[in-house]
């Protein structure tokens, strides 16, 4: 699979040897979390092993802080907070910049027919203004309009993003 292929479906659940030992409510939030951070840490970094790598991570984290996390205002916020870092962790790590312009519209070339290569370049230019939102702004964006969640989804994600 290359770069531009990469398709989070194949969503990895918590082993049932794993999910016996771990808790209930944290296999629940993974099973619910997971494939969308995929989706967000690739359209990040435009890597699908970086993605997964820094996705797996941050799940590590949060199994580590587990009772912690559940105490604050918002477990979707704080956990949301922590893979932003993670990934600008990575792409600091890499020398690199935020890979979202590209990444999007590569995949929305791999969906386009050629008659369609005239809005993709003027989708081009909205992806470059997207990257230049503020951090919250960027973040509703990005939620709605690239991943397709839903307002309620996205007010519950990024409550507290800005606090970690």
């Amino acid at each position: 699979m290359s770069e531009g292929d990469f398709d989070p479906s194949g969503d990895q659940a918590v082993s049932s040897e794993l999910a016996g030992v771990l808790p209930v409510d944290f296999t629940a939030f993974h099973s619910q979390q997971h494939r969308a951070y995929l989706r967000y840490a690739h359209l990040q970094l435009g890597n699908p092993k970086d993605a997964e790598e820094v996705v797996d991570d941050v799940f590590t984290f949060l199994l580590k802080v587990w009772h912690q996390a559940l105490k604050e205002a918002s477990l979707h916020g704080f956990a949301w907070a922590v893979l932003r870092e993670h990934v600008e962790r990575r792409l600091t790590a890499l020398g690199r910049q935020v890979a979202m312009v590209e990444t999007a519209w590569f995949a929305a070339l791999r969906r386009s027919s050629r008659e369609r290569l005239e809005l993709l370049e003027s989708k081009l230019g909205l992806y470059a203004a997207i990257a230049g939102l503020s951090e919250r702004q960027y973040d509703v964006v990005l939620l709605g309009f690239l991943l397709g969640n839903d307002s309620d989804t996205i007010c519950r994600t990024i409550s507290l993003s800005s606090r970690f």
